[in-house]
């Protein structure tokens, strides 16, 4: 399974352009975008396609710059799956079953229930992750700058001990990635 992350990135440039010209989103419609978020859109993955391609192919023969390229795509998707895979997918974190009772929760505790965090006192993975080991933060205050998510995360903490809502939290990024691997292991012997 973690060898698939390799083609998020790919999929997520693919999906973008399919959210747009279908205005959905996955199963959710999208309100169709203003002519300046359109124009940003078309801006960005020109950008994009000038930087990645036009610019650096007097440099590089074809086969090396299409090399590159597909080598930091799978990078980039490997990295991007990890860290937003090992906080929902774990043995730590709630699936709720739509015909439980456990499933009409208040909203904060389902965030809270389906996501885990992990190193939330480390800055450095509060850098390489975006913010994303705090994803309880995240889910909560999707809005707010990620450089908070820190102090943030303390809050919760001890606003779910205070009123007896379990948190799921890893002291190391390591500890939250074999609860990931263990998960996708079990599931793969499930019947």
């Amino acid at each position: 399974m973690p060898l698939l992350y390799t083609l998020l990135s790919i999929k997520m440039k693919v999906q973008d352009f399919h959210s747009m010209a279908s205005l959905k989103k996955g199963h959710i419609a999208m309100n169709p975008p203003s002519s300046q978020t359109l124009f940003l859109f078309i801006l960005a993955k020109l950008f994009h396609l000038y930087y990645r391609v036009v610019l650096p192919y007097p440099y590089l023969s074809l086969p090396s710059l299409l090399l590159l390229n597909l080598l930091s795509e799978v990078t980039m998707g490997f990295w991007l799956g990890i860290i937003a895979q090992v906080n929902h997918v774990n043995t730590a974190v709630v699936f709720p079953d739509p015909t439980s009772s456990s499933y009409n929760r208040p909203w904060s505790e389902m965030q809270i229930a389906t996501t885990v965090d992990y190193a939330t006192d480390s800055m450095l993975w509060l850098f390489l992750s975006g913010g994303l080991n705090c994803q309880v933060a995240h889910h909560l205050f999707p809005s707010i700058c990620s450089f908070y998510y820190k102090d943030i995360s303390q809050i919760v903490r001890k606003t779910c001990e205070e009123f007896g809502i379990d948190y799921c939290h890893y002291n190391s990024f390591w500890e939250t990635w074999c609860s990931h691997m263990k998960y996708l292991h079990d599931m793969g012997k499930s019947k």
